[in-house]
């Protein structure tokens, strides 16, 4: 799937840079929160596998660092359209410990977000330092996730298994945000957006499970974008 996606988005973006007066390349850096529903009822509820009480929940999978990359083509000053590439983690962990050993539940999460963006600069400003604009992104959440419970104890040795799990969401984020150009080939870039994850799936061995991370949440991103002239003025 992933393969196909990646062919399918590079033919997209093969189309548009026709019309492209300017090539451009973007580092973004982030702060995303995670609704996560039934991942965290299920660490909520999780019981150990051993007799061990007093089994708190620590990190319930927080908001973390996101990292995105784009690659687009932008023409006439107002429309910017290409390639994402994000990468989003986050971490449950339950557990207690005594000066004996410590006992650890760890569901940790990955997300690569793969897809598609289109910006709209708002005419008024096209000419602007700062280029407030439109934004909508879709595309999938390539899910991978660890779950791992185990013992260590104080003499180093240590009890762990753990199970590895995949799957896909379909999502879809709208975002404002502004452009600032401060250079002929740099500019700065602030959004802020909403992912929401239409579809969510996670599996095991193949076969579907009943619990799937849920990536929406609040996107917040800084970053620099450098742009590579197409045409010759």
């Amino acid at each position: 799937m992933k393969r196909y996606l990646i062919l399918f988005l590079f033919c997209q973006l093969t189309a548009l840079s026709a019309l492209a007066q300017e090539l451009t390349v973007e580092y973004n850096v982030g702060f995303g929160t995670y609704k996560m529903g039934n991942l965290k009822e299920f660490m909520e509820n999780t019981t150990p596998q051993l007799q061990v009480n007093n089994v708190k929940v620590t990190d319930n999978f927080p908001g973390f660092i996101t990292h995105q990359a784009k690659l687009g083509v932008e023409w006439k000053k107002l429309h910017q359209a290409g390639l994402l590439l994000d990468y989003m983690n986050t971490v449950s962990n339950k557990g207690v410990s005594d000066y004996s050993a410590s006992y650890n539940i760890t569901f940790r999460v990955k997300g690569l977000r793969l897809g598609g963006f289109y910006r709209f600069a708002l005419p008024d400003f096209s000419e602007s330092l700062v280029r407030p604009y439109l934004q909508l992104s879709t595309g999938v959440v390539f899910n991978d996730g660890k779950f791992s419970e185990g013992v260590e104890f104080s003499n180093g040795l240590d009890d762990k298994a753990s199970q590895s799990l995949d799957g896909a969401n379909f999502f879809i984020e709208p975002a404002v945000g502004a452009k600032i150009r401060v250079h002929k080939r740099f500019a700065l870039n602030v959004n802020v957006g909403y992912e929401f994850d239409i579809s969510k799936k996670f599996k095991y061995e193949g076969q579907s499970l009943t619990i799937a991370p849920d990536w929406s949440g609040l996107r917040l991103q800084g970053g620099i974008i450098y742009y590579i002239p197409l045409t010759s003025k």
